[in-house]
């Protein structure tokens, strides 16, 4: 008969017993436990990567080959807005060496497009770049809607304006024009547009029928030298300024743009 030491009890023995048993478990339990994170690691959703989108970081896609870029503020123009522009599908369909001016994205010499582009932007307030309100004004909208290629262009140039001064950018406010109370003068309605049938829609014909037209090759709109008057006239309204002739967006292109003069 196998005697118990006296500082075990009945009850005291069955708990060590007890505690015993508890322990032997534990290496079980340990793989048991491990087993389950190994196999709740490979289950679920599969890991994805993130697509990259045209307005993350650097555009890498280029195969421009010419001349590198003079300066960083030259760098910073071809890979913010250069590289998004140039595409056939948006301005790189005309504005190229050999195509129509400004060529602000000809592929030849990046020093070159930036030359011309930069009377076409304001750095510091990018949303009055003649770049966005041309777009703005319905040319060669590549989105679907105009507001949306301008603010998308905005966005462009703000980034550029950014990585030329190395930091934040002052936003600059402008108040709008007032405009005095029975001094605007208005369209003729479509029925009454005699004049311009005899002044100005015959110069549109003759010069620019070749892009901006419905029926041309290459339709570029506004259609204001389309063979239709009526539209034609419907489409030159938003370039004709009554109040002053002389800032007419038909005016200005030719006359500081150098448009097909």
């Amino acid at each position: 008969m196998q005697l118990k030491p006296a500082w075990i009890t009945e009850r005291g023995g069955a708990d060590i017993m007890n505690i015993m048993k508890v322990k032997r478990l534990f290496p079980m339990l340990a793989l048991l436990l491990f087993a389950a994170i190994l196999q709740g690691c490979g289950g679920g959703a599969s890991t994805e990567t993130n697509p990259v989108t045209e307005s993350s970081g650097n555009v890498n896609s280029s195969s421009y080959t010419g001349p590198a870029a003079q300066t960083d503020d030259i760098r910073s123009f071809q890979v913010n807005v250069w590289e998004r522009l140039r595409t056939s599908s948006r301005c790189g369909a005309c504005h190229v060496e050999g195509g129509q001016n400004p060529q602000f994205v000809r592929g030849d010499d990046i020093n070159l497009a930036y030359a011309v582009a930069n009377p076409l932007i304001d750095l510091d307030n990018p949303a009055s770049s003649r770049l966005v309100t041309k777009v703005g004004g319905g040319h060669n909208c590549w989105l679907s809607n105009d507001a949306a290629c301008a603010t998308a262009i905005t966005s462009y140039i703000e980034a550029w304006a950014e990585g030329s001064t190395g930091g934040a950018r002052t936003i600059q406010l402008v108040a709008p024009l007032v405009k005095v109370p029975g001094a605007t003068r208005t369209f003729p309605s479509d029925e009454n547009a005699t004049d311009f049938e005899n002044t100005v829609w015959p110069i549109l014909t003759a010069n620019c029928a070749t892009c901006h037209a419905s029926t041309a090759a290459t339709p570029q709109q506004p259609y204001f030298a389309s063979d239709d008057v009526a539209e034609a006239y419907t489409a030159v309204q938003s370039k004709i300024n009554l109040n002053d002739p002389a800032l007419s967006r038909l005016v200005l292109r030719l006359r500081d743009e150098f448009h097909n003069c």
